[in-house]
């Protein structure tokens, strides 16, 4: 991390007054024009794992950016009420309570294969191995501004896959899960103030379409989406370390994973932060790395 981070504490409160004054929504708000006439991207985010470090904390955090472009939305959309009606249930889809049962198995194998049908999806990870990571003081004892820098190296991946998107740039309308006992004007204003004054890796944030929201689950089809990729993800993480089997779920969305040009997916759609090795040394790494679509 960089010293504007270290410093987020000492710049909440002139961030708070900045944020109230009609210049800072103006430029923040602004869509400048040739960005305006791009074709849209519906981009919806998803939390798992706590994000405090304390005895009782889970070992790892990972978020979750499904990017759905809007010729397949009507699609993602049908997947996801085609899904409930399935397990007959008129619940918000949640991977742990519809999907994550030892008696779920057909639900998985069904819904693994209905998402990874959703035609130019792009999906991104971000996965923070807690055990390993040499952090500030300040991101150990502030879980938000742990989320909060969780949250950024996300969209930075989602913003320059926007800007490179196969068949010309795109914009995206932003919408993430609420967290609990989180204030989320807080995470704007984190994004705005490294937008405006520490953006070093260029990256094209005026590709995201401002301001971002945050919603509960219920309230966006998307939103059940990004939980069920991440349940996937999780699943493959905790489970198929013993048995390889466990991450096929995951394994039939690889073709959705965002890739460098080179081919690569870390540092791309999966964003390790920690050490590589938490994810390197998983049995069904290379499987993932080189494509293959199930197990």
């Amino acid at each position: 991390m960089n010293s504007a981070d270290f410093n987020w504490q000492e710049t909440k409160k002139s961030l708070l007054e900045a944020f109230k004054t009609p210049e800072h929504a103006k430029f923040i708000e602004g869509v400048p024009a040739h960005i305006g006439r791009l074709n849209e991207v519906e981009i919806y985010c998803d939390e798992t794992g706590c994000r405090g470090f304390g005895d009782k904390a889970t070992d790892w955090f990972g978020m979750s950016a499904v990017m759905i472009p809007w010729e397949s939305v009507p699609q993602a959309r049908a997947t996801v009420m085609g899904m409930r009606a399935e397990i007959n249930t008129k619940r918000a889809l949640h991977w742990i309570e519809h999907f994550g049962g030892a008696r779920q198995e057909r639900r998985r194998e069904a819904v693994s294969r209905m998402v990874a049908a959703i035609p130019g999806v792009k999906v991104v990870y971000v996965v923070c191995d807690k055990r390993s990571l040499i952090s500030s003081t300040d991101l150990k004892n502030d879980n938000d501004l742990f989320y909060n820098y969780a949250m950024r190296l996300l969209l930075e991946r989602v913003a320059q896959e926007l800007r490179g998107w196969r068949g010309g740039a795109r914009k995206g309308r932003l919408i993430l899960g609420s967290v609990k006992n989180m204030d989320h004007k807080q995470s704007r204003l984190y994004l705005e103030h490294n937008i405006t004054y520490n953006n070093t890796f260029n990256t094209p944030w005026e590709n995201i379409l401002w301001p971002p929201r945050w919603l509960g689950t219920a309230e966006r089809d998307g939103l059940q989406l990004a939980d069920l990729y991440l349940g996937m993800f999780r699943r493959a993480i905790e489970r198929g370390s013993e048995d390889k089997k466990e991450a096929r779920f995951l394994l039939r969305h690889g073709h959705q994973i965002r890739r460098g040009s080179n081919g690569n997916i870390m540092g791309y759609g999966i964003k390790m932060y920690g050490d590589p090795s938490f994810l390197l040394s998983q049995p069904w790494w290379q499987d993932l790395y080189h494509g293959k679509s199930d197990l």
